[in-house]
């Protein structure tokens, strides 16, 4: 798989896990994001990033957040994801 489009899918796929920690993930907006490959595993990735959304009370909140994945032939396995604050 070309890197450009292991990156686009592990972003989006890292999009997705992030926003169900969040209180109000439809308020979600991420900025500031990197993906690279990692390790010695093939197809291994780690993206990190901030994400701005509402909290409980409906004020918005700047987060941290990790995600681990894997590009499996087509698809992307997140592996976990951490929103950190």
């Amino acid at each position: 798989m070309d890197r450009g489009l292991a990156e686009l899918m592990v972003h989006d796929q890292c999009m997705t896990d992030v926003r169900d920690q969040l209180k109000a993930p439809a308020t979600a907006q991420f900025g500031d994001h990197q993906a690279r490959p990692v390790g010695a595993v093939e197809g291994a990735w780690v993206e990190t990033g901030v994400v701005d959304s509402q909290n409980s009370f409906g004020a918005l909140v700047r987060a941290g957040y990790s995600c681990t994945a894997t590009v499996e032939g087509e698809g992307v396995v997140v592996t976990g994801a951490v929103v950190l604050g």
